[in-house]
Parts: C-alpha cells; structure tokens; sequence
C-alpha cells in the first residue's frame, strides 16, 4: 500500500505541485526576453526548430511556450522513473513530449523527433541529459539538425531567486519574486558536410556562453 501511494505522489500528485509552484513563479517573477526578433524570424519561416537548453536549466523551455503557440513543441523527456515527473509536468502546461534518449527507448525517440519533424512542430531537447556529464553535448542534437536539416536555437534562462539542487547537473529552481532573463540566440544550421566533434563543440560553447551571459544580465540587476 505504502508503495502505491508513493508511485501516485510522485507520478501523478508531484507533476501537478510542480506545474502550480512554476506558474505561481511566473505571476510573481518580473519575466524578460533577449533575442525575440531572431526567434520568430526563424519561425516565420514555419519549418521546424530545435531549442537546446543545459539540463540544469530546464525551465528555460517553459519560456518558448509564448512564441509557439500554434505550433506544439516536443520535449524529449527519458524513459527513466524520473522523467516520468517531467511527462507529467509537461502534461499539465500543454506541452508535448516524446520518451527515450539516447541510452534507453532510443527507437520510440527517434520515431516521435521524425513524426514531429513531419508535422512541422519543434523538438526541445538537453544535448547534456539525461545523465550528463553535466554541460557536454552529446551527438544527438547535431545528429538530429544534420540529417533534416533544421536548425539548433541555443536557450538559456537565469533567476534571480533560485535554489541549486544537489542533482548531478546542479538543477537550478527559479523562486517566486525573481527576475528572470531568457536569452534565445542565433541559429546554427548543421550543413551535410559539417564534422559533429566541431558543431558538438561549438554548441558546448554557445551554451555555456548563453549560461554565462544570463546570470550576468541577472547579477547586474541586483546591484
């Protein structure tokens, strides 16, 4: 009994905590966006895109539910327990997701990125999860922009108020009352003939850069 009741917080009760405490965030929280006009002048285009985010910045993709709203986005979310939280999460703030990665459910990922990619929608992906190492790309994201030809849009978040969890990528979770900043950069199209190593690389950078200059932004408000 006790572990059913446990799979039924965690599964289904959590997500729902989680969705209310992340909205009572953003009604509380002075929001800002950086990069609007390069998003939406990629999305114009209405093709589809990739957001990348470091794991341990997540709820950045929370930020991209305001420019696709006709458009659905697809969060690829493992097929471990945990990400049975996420999945739930996901549910409650309307955006979908495709189970599996790289080392587990791979298969039943790349048939929802190319069942996505087919229908125009996005795909929204951690190039670093589900298990690290923490802020290092792995070769699927470039994999994915390589072979359809779609672009990587880096994102990026920072608060404020938050707390760091003892997580193996140092989860950042934005509190109430917070500035928080969202950058989305330019976009980075992977050509047919480009190495993997160097766009791995170059993304890794992008990324830490994006991180880097978001809690700058932040910090300098502070003062």
């Amino acid at each position: 009994m006790k572990r059913v009741l446990k799979i039924f917080f965690l599964y289904k009760f959590a997500p729902f905590i989680g969705w209310l405490y992340f909205r009572f965030v953003e009604v509380t929280s002075n929001i800002t966006f950086e990069g609007v006009d390069v998003l939406l002048e990629t999305l114009a285009k209405g093709e589809s895109v990739i957001y990348a985010f470091w794991h341990n910045r997540i709820f950045a993709v929370l930020s991209t539910r305001r420019y696709t709203k006709n458009r659905r986005i697809n969060v690829i979310i493992s097929q471990h327990k945990d990400g049975e939280i996420g999945a739930g999460l996901m549910d409650h703030f309307g955006v979908n997701y495709v189970r599996g990665s790289g080392r587990r459910g791979g298969i039943n990922a790349a048939k929802g990125i190319i069942k996505a990619i087919a229908n125009n929608e996005h795909i929204a992906v951690a190039p670093d999860g589900p298990r690290g190492p923490k802020q290092v790309v792995g070769g699927g994201t470039i994999e994915i922009a390589k072979k359809y030809g779609i672009p990587i849009i880096p994102i990026s978040g920072s608060a404020s108020r938050r707390i760091i969890l003892k997580s193996w990528d140092r989860c950042i979770i934005p509190l109430p009352f917070s500035r928080i900043h969202f950058i989305f950069s330019e976009p980075i199209f992977v050509k047919t003939t480009d190495n993997v190593e160097e766009c791995k690389k170059m993304l890794e950078n992008k990324l830490n850069d994006l991180a880097d200059e978001t809690d700058r932004k932040i910090m300098r408000r502070r003062q």
